[in-house]
């Protein structure tokens, strides 16, 4: 199963982004491979999934339980399994923890 690990970057932001154009041309729909998934499916010992919430380009988004908060439902963001997809998630995980301590 994919996993996303929690890193900083080192290249700015700037360079790692690509034009639309380039990255849509480059791969099609029919080519673009997510993580596969049931219902039940338990991930990390502690997420159930419900159901998908939605697709993309960049991954998919899930809807689970949480077993360690009885009743609380959780949106898990799977990446794919592309190394810039995955720097990008990084960023992003790392930007939303800096939110959350500010909080």
């Amino acid at each position: 199963h994919p996993a996303l690990t929690m890193g900083s970057r080192s290249r700015s932001r700037s360079r790692s982004k690509r034009s639309a154009s380039s990255s849509s041309s480059s791969e099609s729909k029919s080519e673009i491979v997510h993580f596969d998934w049931r219902e039940g499916l338990v991930l990390n010992s502690r997420y159930e999934v419900k159901k998908l919430l939605g697709d993309g380009t960049f991954g998919r988004v899930l809807l689970a339980n949480d077993s360690t908060r009885v009743g609380e439902e959780v949106a898990i963001k799977v990446i794919r399994d592309k190394k810039s997809y995955i720097e990008d998630a990084q960023f992003e995980a790392a930007v939303l923890q800096q939110i959350k301590k500010e909080d």
